[in-house]
């Protein structure tokens, strides 16, 4: 491979690299009151371009979406409800697992000792 398509292949190597990720760039949720604060939101909001905004209060997520042409979606609604995650990200124990765990051992402690 000659030094011309060596540099050919780095460059497209490094084009590839700076493509843009969606993860650059955090993404913050608006809190708004209602459906007026979406439609608010949506109104100010660039041609092409889509949003999520939260209710402030309630469980509900408005999606808004402009077109390339600049015209506004019908603001879609959305009921969610919040999961906790039962297991423990950090791999620590819950008190309220241990304190179960601890009162099982003593149970069959018990009854190891009753024969």
């Amino acid at each position: 491979m000659n030094y011309s398509e060596q540099l050919a292949s780095i460059n497209q190597q490094i084009s590839s690299l700076q493509k843009p990720s969606i993860f650059q760039k955090p993404h913050t949720v608006i809190p708004v009151d209602g459906v007026s604060g979406a439609e608010a939101i949506l109104k100010e909001m660039p041609t092409g371009s889509s949003d999520i905004v939260a209710h402030k209060t309630e469980n509900i997520l408005y999606l808004l979406s402009r077109d390339e042409n600049g015209l506004p979606a019908p603001i879609k609604v959305l009921k969610f409800e919040v999961i906790e995650l039962e297991d423990d990200p950090t791999g620590y124990v819950t008190r309220k697992d241990f304190d179960n765990f601890k009162n099982e051992l003593r149970a069959l402690l018990a009854e190891r000792d009753n024969k």
